[in-house]
């Protein structure tokens, strides 16, 4: 019999208001564990009101 293991990802949700710290101890986390890969929200943003299905004026 063989057994196969998947390796799992796991995800950490940090939130918080302005100011609070969350970029900071997301960085201080991604350093202490490996393949760690921050992913800001603000990059995920877009201004083109055509993507926006969801909200039509």
């Amino acid at each position: 019999m063989s057994v196969t293991r998947h390796s799992s990802r796991r995800i950490l949700l940090i939130g918080g208001g302005a100011g609070s710290g969350k970029t900071a101890l997301a960085s201080a986390l991604a350093d202490l564990v490996p393949d760690a890969a921050p992913v800001h929200l603000d990059s995920c943003h877009h201004s083109d009101p055509d993507l926006a299905t969801s909200r039509r004026s």
